[in-house]
C-alpha cells in the first residue's frame, strides 16, 4: 500500500508487518521493494525514510 506522504507509507509498512508471523523479514522486503523503486527514479521512495528502519518485538510479542 503507497501513501502520499513517504513517511506515512513507511509507518503503515512496518504496521503491517507486525501483523506478519515474520516481522523482520516482512520489513527488509519492503525496504527490498522501495531500493528498486529509488534506483527506478522514484524520489518518493528515498532512503532517508526508510534505510535505517528497526523493528523488534519484546517477549515475542507482536
Amino acid at each position: 500500500q503507497e501513501a502520499d506522504d513517504p513517511m506515512a507509507e513507511t509507518v503503515i509498512a512496518v504496521d503491517s508487518a507486525h501483523e506478519t508471523q515474520d516481522a523482520g523479514r516482512a520489513v527488509n522486503s519492503w525496504q527490498r521493494e522501495q531500493m528498486n523503486r529509488w534506483r527506478g527514479g522514484d524520489l518518493a521512495a528515498s532512503p532517508l525514510y526508510w534505510a535505517a528502519l528497526v523493528t523488534f518485538a519484546v517477549d515475542g510479542a507482536r
